[in-house]
């Protein structure tokens, strides 16, 4: 049996979003890497500090990030290299953002990274995207609200 990478963080999510990878598919997708033995994994419910922000891009349709590998020459000696964090999506986008990462976008991060080597000389951040106007929603996730909402006025 192949040993996962190790998750440090999983946030709990809310009701109506969920991960799009498990520590076991990212840890197969990664085998074969240098990163897969320095690495840690980080589920963020959102992608970034500034709640509204990130919430005004989900409303919006606009990008928001899967996947990202992260690398920093300042690394602490007490936490790996390298961080996967990954972030959640809406529900009804949960196939979609499926559908990009096994559909090729997990492979050509990992050909980056073995590009990048173990140890890079600079600062990576290295992410597999989404945009949401781009992709039809699953509609049978959505609420009866949402349904008959505006996409700028669904709360």
């Amino acid at each position: 049996m192949k040993l996962v990478i190790p998750t440090r963080l999983r946030d709990k999510l809310p009701d109506d979003f969920a991960y799009p990878l498990w520590p076991s598919r990212i840890t197969e997708y990664l085998q074969n890497t240098p990163q897969r033995d320095d690495a840690e994994l980080v589920f963020h419910w959102r992608e970034e500090f500034w709640e509204s922000h990130w919430r005004q891009r989900i409303l919006q349709h606009g990008t928001v990030k899967l996947v990202s590998a992260q690398y920093t020459t300042n690394w602490s000696p007490y936490f790996p290299k390298w961080k996967i964090n990954i972030f959640s999506v809406p529900k009804e986008y949960l196939t979609a953002a499926q559908e990009i990462l096994f559909g090729g976008e997990l492979e050509r991060l990992a050909a980056r990274l073995r590009d990048y080597g173990l140890t890079p000389d600079h600062d990576i951040d290295d992410a597999i995207t989404m945009n949401l106007a781009e992709w039809d929603h699953d509609e049978t996730r959505l609420s009866p609200q949402q349904l008959t909402s505006e996409p700028d006025k669904v709360a």
